[in-house]
């Protein structure tokens, strides 16, 4: 079933889903010391959502930095490096490690 999940100080709401979890969660997954996970993965009836959550209006930032990591965010998406680097080895580390989990059988809390 699904759930409530919080990445920084944003909550998604993920209740009608199948399943959701928390993939790059402090010791969900034992490959964190050479693979990168997104944030959360969700099941659908009939597809699976990939999420990895940027916030670049976190409060945590101090105010003098937020316009300066606002530009930077939207430099990485315009030149594409935020895909290419950051997002794109995500996504395939995270689907290669759901693989494991599901098709395997192996248990990700062992």
């Amino acid at each position: 079933m699904g759930e409530i999940l919080t990445e920084g100080e944003l909550e998604f709401d993920f209740r009608d889903a199948v399943l959701s979890c928390q993939l790059d969660k402090q010791g969900k997954h034992k490959m964190a010391h050479c693979m990168k996970a997104v944030d959360f993965i969700v099941e659908w009836t009939d597809e699976f959502w990939f999420v990895e959550v940027k916030d670049p209006s976190c409060s945590t930032i101090p105010d003098n930095l937020k316009s300066d990591k606002v530009d930077e965010f939207a430099a990485k998406i315009k030149n594409r490096r935020l895909f290419s680097h950051e997002l794109g080895p995500k996504l395939k580390d995270s689907f290669f490690i759901q693989s494991l989990i599901t098709q395997c059988g192996i248990d990700e809390k062992n």
